[in-house]
């Protein structure tokens, strides 16, 4: 007889599964905003560091996003909940005292950028690798051309670069959906079970 490994879980609120997202998109956030990939790589001038900042904090929540909609098994309501959640505790540590003050602007304007995405892209989430590959690199392609002014010969490594940080976030955003399911034993808002 055959024992299967015991995965150890842990059990999170629903406040902390929120903040577990942004910690996770934070960290892809940071690294495709390192100096060396923005100056050097990119070439970007504050007014294309700005706007690509904003980009790509469209592209990384909306890539957490999808991963969490592709969730199967999960009621719309807590779906839709935890995804309004994690936009909000991301878009707070991002955008700071900006997106408190103009929050409803900021919505919108994610939204519109995650249905964008969604439209052009619909296999970001896809557990076939070789699409989701093809579209995270037009993504990195669109970063790209959103920020820098210069042709894009010139930002093949950082498209590369970028690529690979995009690949690396769909990945672990994947899994984590994959590993992740409310626990509704207890009314109100879920806590979640989250497999390491």
């Amino acid at each position: 007889m055959a024992f299967r490994e015991i995965s150890p879980k842990l059990q999170l609120s629903f406040c902390e599964f929120a903040e577990t997202w942004r910690t996770l998109i934070l960290e892809y956030y940071s690294r495709a905003l390192d100096p060396e990939l923005t100056d050097r790589a990119l070439g970007l001038d504050a007014e294309g560091l700005l706007r690509y900042s904003t980009e790509l904090a469209a592209v990384l929540l909306s890539l957490a996003l999808r991963a969490w909609d592709a969730k199967k098994r999960i009621a719309e309501q807590i779906r839709r909940q935890t995804a309004a959640a994690i936009t909000d505790s991301f878009l707070k540590e991002a955008f700071g005292p900006q997106y408190e003050e103009n929050r409803d602007e900021y919505a919108a304007f994610f939204r519109r950028k995650y249905e964008l995405f969604v439209h052009i892209c619909p296999n970001i989430a896809s557990p076939d690798e070789k699409k989701r590959q093809n579209e995270l690199i037009g993504l990195a392609r669109y970063l790209a051309a959103q920020a820098s002014g210069r042709p894009e010969e010139q930002n093949a490594a950082a498209i590369e670069a970028l690529g690979v940080i995009l690949l690396s976030a769909a990945a672990v955003f994947i899994r984590m959906a994959e590993n992740s399911s409310p626990d509704l034993g207890i009314a109100g808002k879920p806590k979640f079970m989250v497999q390491k």
